[in-house]
């Protein structure tokens, strides 16, 4: 498989897609972690789904074929993982409790999508 120069990697509003894979790239998505201003990549919604189909994670049919009735809780889902895989990433620097509940999390998104998932 070819991988894109850095120069044609896709880019996200200002943020590159290098991390080789979508939950990497999901954590990426805060660009300065515990600065005043962190640049959220995912305010809402919409910038989700359109994160999603620059990230690969699905494609037009599927972006053309998701309905916003349930947005806000989808945006919630998301950001709750997403700060659980951070979370997971760097267990080191915070609280074992705080880890802790970032695998549940994680295994409570995955536990649908297959029969065994587990951390």
């Amino acid at each position: 498989m070819h991988k894109p120069s850095k120069e044609n990697q896709p880019v996200f509003r200002g943020l590159h897609l290098v991390a080789g894979h979508p939950a990497l790239d999901l954590v990426n998505t805060v660009k300065y972690r515990g600065q005043p201003d962190p640049q959220d990549r995912l305010v809402d919604y919409s910038a989700i789904v359109g994160w999603a189909r620059i990230a690969g994670v699905i494609n037009d049919a599927e972006k053309a074929a998701l309905l916003p009735h349930d947005a806000p809780e989808i945006w919630r889902k998301i950001i709750a993982l997403r700060e659980a895989l951070w979370t997971v990433l760097y267990q080191e620097q915070v609280s074992a409790q705080a880890a802790s509940h970032a695998r549940g999390v994680i295994e409570k998104t995955i536990s649908g999508l297959r029969y065994t998932a587990v951390i």
